[in-house]
């Protein structure tokens, strides 16, 4: 495994350590939490999926799909791996405590109208900018190519750390934010549309529907409604989860955590 793979490993390994340290902690109440439920499918789910649940299960306030996958994205010679995301109705978040929108240095983030439409666009992290194009270049309107398709950069997520000192208070001694925080920004935000056609079969085979209840004393009576209609759809069995966010979050499928059932 080379350096720079390993430190991302090691990151992300502490973000899980953190989280689950932090959550089990008893520092939020369960009445403040948001519970949503996580729906896997072996064999891949897809948006007529999503819409399926949103249609049908009456306690449902939204389903959205979500693709990942690390890829390469190049700007002419230059290439580098980097997490491609497409994500229906959401915008990245800067943290897992806060629910604050992740800032732009540049531009805007993905529209609803570039999901609809498929507009080949793309929100970038600061370390793509950085290393694709310069320190601190300002790319907007130029190309990134992703599997050998251009994309229009509209975007650059700024370099903002994902976590506060006061949430890591066992870790000091082995956190390392400013790394955790390239590896983290190390994305590509794409338009659903446009990007899904990205995926390999194993990406498309881990998709996730996010599904958002608006009656939370019901989600496990939803639980059970979204996975009828889905196993009804298919004809094969899929995972539900029951994913727990601190009080006054608006999650995206980045920073899902918690208690899980």
């Amino acid at each position: 495994m080379t350096s720079g793979k390993y430190v991302e490993v090691c990151s992300v390994r502490l973000v899980v350590m953190a989280l689950l340290s932090f959550a089990s902690s008893g520092c939020w109440a369960d009445d403040d939490r948001i519970r949503v439920i996580n729906v896997f499918g072996r064999g891949g789910l897809d948006h007529e999926d999503a819409q399926a649940i949103a249609d049908r299960v009456s306690n449902v306030a939204r389903a959205e799909m979500k693709l990942s996958e690390r890829m390469k994205v190049g700007v002419g010679a230059t290439h580098l791996e980097a997490a491609v995301i497409v994500d229906e109705h959401s915008t990245p978040r800067a943290n897992f405590a806060g629910g604050a929108t992740w800032p732009l240095d540049l531009g805007t983030f993905v529209s609803e109208s570039d999901h609809a439409e498929g507009s080949k666009v793309a929100v970038i992290g600061w370390p793509v900018r950085d290393r694709l194009f310069r320190a601190n270049a300002k790319p907007l309107g130029e190309q990134v190519f992703i599997a050998g398709i251009g994309f229009r950069v509209i975007g650059v997520l700024g370099a903002h750390p994902p976590f506060v000192d006061d949430l890591l208070p066992d870790l000091q001694d082995d956190w390392d934010e400013e790394k955790t925080a390239v590896a983290l920004a190390t994305r590509v935000y794409v338009p659903f549309n446009a990007g899904r056609n990205l995926f390999s079969a194993t990406a498309k085979n881990n998709a996730l529907i996010r599904v958002w209840v608006k009656d939370q004393a019901s989600i496990d009576a939803t639980r059970t409604e979204v996975r009828q209609v889905l196993e009804q759809r298919t004809g094969r069995p899929v995972m539900l989860q029951i994913v727990t966010f601190p009080p006054s979050s608006t999650p995206t499928a980045d920073n899902s955590f918690g208690d899980t059932t």
